[in-house]
């Protein structure tokens, strides 16, 4: 390589480097320009707050919904066992004598009280035992509970206090069934999924900060960065939660609000069902007091899941096959309906529009089965032909009589056979007894005479032998 080309390398060198050295100052210039023109701003206490305000809702997170709620019973069952005598606790050893036995009662009632204040203390708010100065050796007075208690969540609602921890504010009842009554509650769980920890903030501490008027505004809790891990309050995430415990859920929420809260129940319904069903509240209270003995001890037998992730329909029979059809926006987000005939839904349509006469007659005919156990007697009477019901119901109360006279509490039906006269569709159905298995005239035995109008709509009459 000459000295001339060496030169020209050199210079190119020196040039690059030169270009170099320019271009990284020019960057670090431009960045300082950038950071003095926008200074980042520090977010303030109140911009937090207002930020996870905003996030404030009604619970729409299944698993959270029931873990939840298993908090909120465990914590009522270990209340009670704060009030434990040794007279409920069973004995696993054989006492040598009356004395012996006794002393092993209060001895294992003794520790049963001491579990319980150690777990209602540790899953308490660190927050409510600072600013009620609460100590162990209050837990006793403060939260014992003589009774053994069932839980309805009428609703639950959740703010995000930060990333990892989330609050839920639970308006519902305590259901005291031995003694048949209620008492409406308001409780507080904040759930760290860091650490899978939760602490409860009890009812007299959630209404004197205002949180049962969360809706409107009041203050919420926002200073929590975490839960300490106590030992007791510990939950375990639930990642599916089976149709089968919605729907008992759904029911039994129902269910004790007929019994205790009639007005919550009313409520409960499909407004348009409701409204075309009983007309008003007054007409659902005789419903309910006309089947009460009846739908107080009514479980779910079996029931049917449709839709999808947005949307869930649950299709429950009980054991006397009545109907409660669950409509689910989200967790604890529905509404209900008592029977499949008051509001025809799309798939009763398009079954009943593609079969064919004799099926559209029995289709209807359980229409009128379903009626019957209702005490649904406005819906029989309406679909009387009127002849049949001129020459023996003049008024729906003859109906009710007659039904009520010769028929069952509830109905359980088998269609034997049917045939077609002219335009008319002849039903045999043997009637049993569907509630107190009685073998005495335990069956009958009924011809229903169907005509089919248009739609949806029949006449009918029936006679009983």
């Amino acid at each position: 390589m000459n000295k001339t080309i060496r030169k020209i390398i050199i210079c190119i060198a020196i040039i690059l480097f030169v270009i170099i050295i320019i271009l990284i100052f020019g960057i670090l210039n431009n960045n300082k320009k950038f950071q003095s023109d926008y200074e980042p701003q520090e977010v303030s206490e109140e911009d937090y707050k207002e930020e996870y305000n905003s996030k404030f809702r009604k619970c729409d997170i299944t698993s959270n919904y029931f873990i939840v709620k298993n908090i909120i019973n465990k914590y009522n069952s270990y209340r009670n066992k704060l009030l434990t005598t040794g007279d409920k606790i069973a004995v696993y050893r054989q006492a040598t004598n009356e004395e012996a036995l006794k002393k092993y009662k209060e001895e294992q009632a003794e520790k049963e009280v001491r579990i319980a204040e150690d777990y209602i203390y540790n899953i308490l708010s660190s927050e409510y035992l600072k600013e009620n100065n609460m100590s162990k050796d209050d837990i006793k007075e403060e939260f014992g509970l003589n009774k053994q208690l069932d839980i309805v969540i009428k609703n639950m609602y959740m703010m995000e206090n930060s990333q990892t921890i989330s609050t839920y504010f639970i308006d519902g009842m305590n259901i005291d069934n031995s003694e048949e009554k209620k008492e409406d509650f308001f409780i507080a769980v904040s759930l760290d999924i860091n650490s899978y920890t939760f602490c409860i903030y009890p009812e007299e501490y959630c209404r004197k900060k205002g949180y049962n008027r969360i809706i409107e505004g009041a203050e919420t809790i926002n200073n929590l960065e975490k839960i300490e891990d106590k030992k007791y309050n510990k939950y375990d995430y639930i990642y599916n939660i089976p149709d089968g415990d919605i729907v008992k859920e759904y029911f039994y929420n129902y269910k004790y609000s007929m019994m205790y809260d009639i007005e919550n129940a009313y409520n409960m319904l499909n407004i348009a069902y409701r409204n075309k069903r009983f007309g008003g509240i007054e007409n659902f209270k005789n419903y309910v007091d006309e089947n009460h003995e009846v739908l107080s001890n009514n479980i779910i037998s079996k029931y049917q899941t449709l839709g999808n992730k947005e949307y869930k329909k649950y299709i429950c029979l009980d054991e006397k096959n009545n109907y409660y059809i669950f409509n689910q926006d989200s967790i604890g987000e529905y509404d209900l309906c008592l029977d499949t005939y008051t509001i025809e839904t799309e798939d009763f349509l398009e079954k009943y529009n593609s079969a064919d006469e004799y099926k559209k007659s029995g289709m209807n005919s359980e229409k009128f089965f379903e009626a019957i156990n209702m005490k649904d007697y406005s819906y029989i009477y309406k679909h009387l032909a009127d002849e049949f019901k001129n020459m023996n119901f003049q008024n729906e109360a003859k109906l009710k009589k007659y039904l009520e006279d010769n028929l069952f509490i509830y109905n359980k039906r088998q269609y034997i056979n049917y045939e077609k006269e002219a335009d008319l569709i002849v039903l045999n159905v043997k009637v049993s007894d569907n509630y107190s298995n009685n073998a005495n005239n335990s069956e009958k035995n009924m011809t229903i005479v169907m005509k089919l109008e248009n739609g949806t709509d029949y006449t009918m009459s029936f006679s009983l032998n």
